[in-house]
């Protein structure tokens, strides 16, 4: 049961102290001989199954950042839909256009599969587009209601790849916790 309330303090903490917070609760903090980065990674962050859609020129830099997840890849909106038939998918990171579509087209595939509806999705741009303005705008109200995770704006950011290792640390962190809050209430 204690997995709903820590699922609740999520606003407003940061997830390392929720992390913390809950597996010192489950005996697995300081006590267990683990270092509790360690415990955090293995118990939250097991290799999670990730959709890559993105340009191909793109395709190398992101992939290089998410080494460390199981990385699928699609270049078309054809190719992402047919991996997300095949896999079990715990997050997708979603390039603003890749060969064939748009991210907003690959979002709403996703948000309309009853499998994946809940499913984390981070969108992030790494090249310029025509219009960053609107796109920040249309995007950021996206992730006000939900239909997105994160939005990364990293057009000429030296420090992309970290950001996006973090983004998508905290987009699965809260998905495992509120999953596990739901399977308490259960």
């Amino acid at each position: 049961m204690k997995a709903v309330s820590y699922s609740h303090s999520l606003i407003g903490l940061n997830c390392r102290t929720v992390a913390i917070n809950f597996l010192t609760s489950a005996q697995l903090g300081p006590d267990s001989g683990l270092p509790l980065d360690r415990v955090v990674r293995i118990f939250f962050m097991e290799r999670a199954c990730l959709l890559l859609a993105e340009e191909k020129n793109v395709l190398p830099l992101v992939r290089a950042a998410l080494k460390d997840y199981k990385v699928l890849e699609a270049t078309s909106i054809k190719q992402a839909y047919k991996l997300m038939r095949e896999s079990n998918i715990d997050i997708f990171v979603v390039g603003i256009n890749f060969d064939d579509s748009s991210s907003t087209e690959l979002i709403k595939l996703i948000r309309l599969d009853h499998g994946y509806d809940k499913t984390p999705v981070v969108v992030q741009r790494l090249h310029a587009s025509g219009r960053p303005l609107l796109l920040n705008q249309i995007l950021g109200a996206m992730k006000r209601v939900g239909t997105i995770n994160d939005y990364l704006d990293l057009y000429h950011d030296p420090d992309f790849g970290e950001k996006i290792r973090a983004c998508v640390q905290r987009a699965l962190f809260v998905a495992r916790v509120a999953g596990m809050a739901q399977g308490a209430v259960r």
